[in-house]
C-alpha cells in the first residue's frame, strides 16, 4: 500500500511539470489579459472628430427697391437706427447744415457733462459775455432767448432751450460754460467729430450753425441723427413740443412736424441765405410686433418748409422699402454629423428663429458655423452659430444658436474592438 501511494503522487507531480502545465498558465493568463484589454477598451470612449455638413441653403430674397421720392434741389439721405445708413442722394459737396448742427454742440456739453435720465445737471449763472452773446445774435437776426445777468438755468434747461427752441445765443453759452472758450471747443470737436464717424462735418466760428462755415453731407447728418436718438437725454429733449423754463417762460418747438407721420424729433435749420435743412426720427410701426426709428435728412433745401415737405415725402416712399424676411425658423435642420460607428446621422438644428424687418435692397446674407463633435455630446448642446450678416461679414442683423437634436449614439463594444486605433 506505502509502494502504490507513493507512485501515485510521483505520477501526479510529473503531469504537474509536465508542458500541459505550462500551456495551462499561459491560457490562464492570456484570457486574463483579453478580459481586462476588453474591459479596459470597453471604458474608453473613441478619439474620432466627427465632422459636420452644412444643408443650410440661404433663402434671403433680394426684391428690387422702390423708388425713393428724393428732394429735387437738396441732398438726402435715410436709415433706421438699426442698420445705419440705408441710401442717399448727394452731390458729393458739403452744405451748411445751420442750426441741425447744435445736435453736434449738445452731444459734447453731455460728453464733458454728463447727465443722468432723472438730473437736471450743475447750475449755470448768465454773466456779462453771455448777456453780450445774446445782443449779438440778435444784431444777426439769429434766433435768440433773452438773457439777464445773474439769471440762472440748470445744465438740462439750458439744453431745452438748444434744442426746443433753437436759442443760438444758448449754444454758445453752454459751449464757454463747459470748454472755456469757443477756440478750446473747436479743438474738443475736432478730435470728437471723428470720433462719433462724422469725418465730413465741421465746425464754424460759433456753436450755434448760424455761421455758414459749419458744414456737412446728408449722410453725416443722419449718423448725426442716429447717435442723438440713442441718447436718452436729447432723445427725451427733441420729442417736446413745448416746455417751460423758470425765468425764460414757455417755448415751443420749431419742429413743428412732431407727433404726426410718427415723428419723435429731431433739428430743424435755417441759414443766412433761408435755406432749410431738416433732421427727423419718425418711429415706423412695420407690424403688431416689429417697430423701427427711421432717421432721415433734407440738406440746404430752399427753404424749411420745402424741407419738411420734402422730408415727407421721402419719408413716405422709404417706408415702402422695409421688408420683413425670415431667413431661419426654429428648429429648422442645418446640417448634420454622419456617425461611423452606426448607420444614422445625427442632424444639427436651429434653437430659434431669426425674424427681422430689413431694407429691400440690404446685402445680408445668412452664415451657419457648426464645430467638430466629440462622440460623446448629448442632444441639446450648442454645437454652433447661425448669424445674419451683412455684405462685410461684420456686422450681425440677428443671429441664433444651433443644437444638436439628438445624442450621439455609443458605440458597440465590437466597434471598439475592431476599431483599436480610433480608441487609443
Amino acid at each position: 500500500m506505502q509502494t502504490s501511494n507513493f507512485r501515485n503522487k510521483n505520477q501526479n507531480k510529473s503531469l504537474l511539470s509536465s508542458p500541459t502545465r505550462k500551456i495551462l498558465l499561459v491560457a490562464v493568463s492570456l484570457a486574463v489579459l483579453i478580459a481586462c484589454y476588453v474591459l479596459l477598451i470597453a471604458s474608453r470612449t473613441p478619439r474620432t472628430v466627427l465632422t459636420p455638413t452644412v444643408t443650410f441653403t440661404d433663402k434671403i430674397s433680394r426684391p428690387t427697391t422702390n423708388a425713393i421720392t428724393w428732394p429735387t434741389d437738396a441732398q438726402a439721405a435715410i436709415g433706421t437706427k438699426d442698420y445705419g445708413i440705408l441710401a442717399s442722394h448727394e452731390t458729393g459737396h458739403k452744405a451748411p447744415t445751420a442750426s441741425v448742427i447744435k445736435l453736434v454742440t449738445a452731444l459734447s456739453i453731455l460728453d464733458k457733462h454728463p447727465l443722468k435720465t432723472d438730473e437736471s445737471g450743475p447750475t449755470i449763472t448768465i454773466s456779462q459775455r453771455d448777456v453780450d452773446i445774446y445782443n449779438n445774435y440778435v444784431a444777426r437776426n439769429g434766433s435768440a432767448l433773452p438773457v439777464s445777468v445773474g439769471q440762472k438755468l440748470t445744465e438740462r434747461q439750458a439744453l431745452e432751450a438748444l434744442l426746443i427752441k433753437s436759442a443760438n445765443n444758448i449754444a454758445d453759452t453752454l459751449v464757454t460754460w463747459a470748454y472755456g472758450s469757443h477756440d478750446k471747443y473747436r479743438v474738443f470737436t475736432a478730435y470728437y467729430l471723428k470720433k462719433l464717424g462724422l469725418n465730413n462735418t465741421e465746425i464754424g466760428n460759433d456753436a450755434s450753425g448760424l455761421d455758414p462755415k459749419s458744414i456737412s453731407t446728408a449722410s453725416d447728418m443722419v449718423k448725426l441723427g442716429i447717435i442723438a436718438m440713442d441718447n436718452p437725454i436729447i432723445a427725451d429733449i427733441v420729442g417736446k413740443s413745448s416746455t417751460d423754463i423758470p425765468g425764460i417762460g414757455m417755448i415751443h418747438s420749431t419742429n413743428n412736424l412732431l407727433g404726426s407721420n410718427g415723428i419723435i424729433g429731431i433739428k430743424t435749420g435755417t441759414d443766412y441765405h433761408s435755406r432749410g435743412s431738416y433732421l427727423f426720427a419718425s418711429e415706423y410701426k412695420f407690424s403688431d410686433t416689429k417697430n423701427m426709428t427711421i432717421i432721415g435728412s433734407v440738406l440746404s433745401a430752399p427753404s424749411i418748409t420745402s424741407a419738411k415737405e420734402q422730408a415727407l415725402a421721402m419719408l413716405s416712399s422709404a417706408k415702402d422699402n422695409f421688408i420683413e424676411i425670415e431667413p431661419v425658423k426654429s428648429t429648422e435642420t442645418v446640417g448634420y454629423y454622419k456617425v461611423p460607428w452606426s448607420n444614422r446621422t445625427v442632424e444639427a438644428i436651429a434653437l430659434n428663429g431669426i425674424k427681422k424687418v430689413v431694407w429691400r435692397d440690404s446685402l445680408l446674407k445668412t452664415v451657419v458655423s457648426l464645430n467638430d463633435l466629440q462622440s460623446t455630446t448629448k442632444g441639446g448642446k450648442k454645437i454652433g452659430e447661425i448669424n445674419l450678416l451683412d455684405k462685410s461679414n461684420q456686422n450681425s442683423y440677428g443671429k441664433t444658436s444651433v443644437i444638436l437634436k439628438d445624442n450621439i449614439p455609443a458605440p458597440s463594444l465590437w466597434w471598439k474592438l475592431t476599431h483599436p486605433f480610433e480608441v487609443w
